[in-house]
């Protein structure tokens, strides 16, 4: 255990020779939106209500998986749709997006990709257009 130590020490002054600083991982708690805020908050946050985000999970959540990040902390797909909601309703840097659910931006932009791609796989199934013009004019 001692080579591993003296390993691990030797690897850290080269690191710090060499200028480079890495800081160290944090692991953060993810919350549950659906849990965390009340039907104004969330609305606020999400531009949906709770209603609409439970009506679209089930449908999205087995095309999306339990998304693992190195850090060894699973994404559940309820997450994930939160994480791409948050995106499209504010419009905000994927940085940003990241910050309020507590995951970097590479990951965002993944789940953002993933989420969408599950979205448009279920829009020929969910999206309906009228076949007569009578219709249209309804």
């Amino acid at each position: 255990m001692d080579d591993f130590d003296d390993l691990l020490d030797l690897q850290q002054q080269l690191e710090v020779s060499r200028g480079v600083h890495r800081r160290p991982a944090t692991l953060r708690d993810r919350l549950n939106p659906l849990e965390a805020y009340d039907d104004v908050d969330f609305y606020h946050r999400f531009r949906v209500k709770k209603e609409g985000f439970l009506l679209i999970h089930p449908s999205v959540e087995p095309l999306l998986p339990q998304y693992r990040k190195q850090t060894n902390s699973p994404m559940s797909p309820m997450q994930q749709l939160s994480v791409a909601q948050r995106f499209f309703a504010t419009g905000d840097f994927q940085i940003s997006c990241g910050d309020f659910q507590g995951i970097i931006q590479s990951t965002v932009c993944r789940t953002v990709h993933r989420v969408t791609n599950a979205i448009a796989t279920l829009s020929s199934q969910e999206i309906v257009f009228p076949d007569d013009t009578s219709e249209t004019n309804n």
